[in-house]
């Protein structure tokens, strides 16, 4: 989700999915394959528990709410029903790749990226439609599901559904359809042994601490974590004794939240001018840690990948804020 435009950035907060950061800078490009088959393997779907090797972590929907910054409340995504054909309102999308075989999900990334959008509905069912094949249910090939294009409509309200129950239930269905030992099945959910994991992965190292390659205090973990420094981090614990030996530790949330800005609102109310007063104190405060955490995140990428480009843009549109503020 690098990349995106003012008005794609806009169309993703009104569909719920850019609250506190939400989706809006997900860095996950994939995920290395030891680490991947590990956190499967380690994920028991009757209790709906990660194994994490000294702890255990509850994936349900307010774990997945806080890992990927959107709410877990709404109505049952699995509830609509499922059209017999394509809704007529959704034609004009379905015209744009090919018509013989399943959607890609790289062709909608490609989409997504050249943002040549006349109708931005149709970037909103791209986005949705990217967004629930990588992150709830694919065909076992990770192309988007029929099915689930047929519950959609041009005009679906994103914003009412609990996308959080719905990832977690499609984790609980499809790991009870894996099968290690057949080399026919492959993961048809939020991972794949060919596509890889998001959401499992993402759990199982934001909330293990080892003492090389963590997640950056203040910062979401979709917001930090790219398959170059996973693959860091699976090599790390492969070298130490194998997986599942770091101490646990609860989920990372960002910084500046909803709740921060409530409770400042609250304070100046209460207070009046000094309470103001008080709450710039403490987002100074805030910025000064977030500053050293950005930092930190930055030093970690760019010795991982010194000539990625999209870490150089960053680290640069990073200085210019520093030097207006300076200003």
């Amino acid at each position: 989700m690098m990349g995106l435009s003012d008005r794609q950035k806009e169309a993703i907060n009104q569909i719920g999915f850019g609250g506190g950061g939400g989706l809006i800078g997900f860095c996950v490009n994939g995920v290395p394959e030891k680490l991947a088959y590990h956190v499967v393997d380690n994920f028991d779907a009757h209790s709906m528990t990660l194994n994490l090797g000294k702890s255990g972590l509850l994936v349900d929907g307010g774990a997945i709410s806080k890992l990927l910054g959107i709410r877990d409340s709404g109505s049952s995504f699995a509830d609509v029903e499922e059209a017999r054909t394509l809704h007529p309102s959704l034609k004009e999308l379905r015209a744009r790749f090919p018509p013989t075989s399943y959607i890609v999900p790289s062709l909608i990334s490609v989409a997504i990226q050249d943002d040549k959008y006349s109708d931005m509905a149709n970037f909103r069912t791209d986005f949705a439609l990217l967004f629930l094949t990588t992150m709830a249910s694919s065909q076992q090939n990770g192309y988007v599901k029929d099915k689930v294009l047929k519950r959609l409509i041009a005009d679906t309200r994103y914003e009412d559904f609990n996308w959080c129950s719905f990832i977690a239930d499609c984790l609980r269905k499809c790991k009870k359809q894996w099968r290690p030992l057949d080399p026919k099945c492959c993961w048809a959910g939020p991972l794949t042994i060919l596509t890889m994991s998001i959401c499992l992965v993402l759990l199982y190292v934001d909330c293990t601490w080892q003492p090389s390659c963590n997640t950056s205090d203040g910062i979401r973990a979709i917001h930090y974590w790219t398959k170059e420094l996973l693959t860091r981090r699976q090599n790390y614990e492969i070298s130490n004794g194998g997986f599942g030996r770091g101490q646990g530790k609860p989920l990372s949330d960002g910084i500046f939240g909803e709740q921060r800005v409530t409770s400042c609102a609250a304070t100046k109310n209460a207070e009046g001018t000094s309470g103001e007063t008080s709450c710039l104190d403490k987002w100074v405060d805030d910025l000064a840690a977030l500053r050293l955490r950005i930092e930190q995140a930055l030093r970690d990428r760019l010795a991982v990948e010194p000539d990625n480009e999209d870490h150089k843009r960053v680290r640069r549109r990073y200085i210019e804020v520093l030097d207006v503020f300076a200003g």
